[in-house]
């Protein structure tokens, strides 16, 4: 859900944006980020 969420911002904002990213929080300090680059 969050990678289609941010895909559709970076739609929206495509000449501001060229990056972008999410994060998720497991716990128990785990965790997991992903950068995605929009491409024309």
């Amino acid at each position: 859900k969050l990678s289609v969420q941010l895909f559709d911002e970076m739609r929206k904002r495509s000449m501001k944006n060229k990056y972008g990213m999410v994060t998720m929080c497991v716990g128990t300090g785990q965790g997991a980020a992903g950068i995605f680059e929009f491409l024309n």
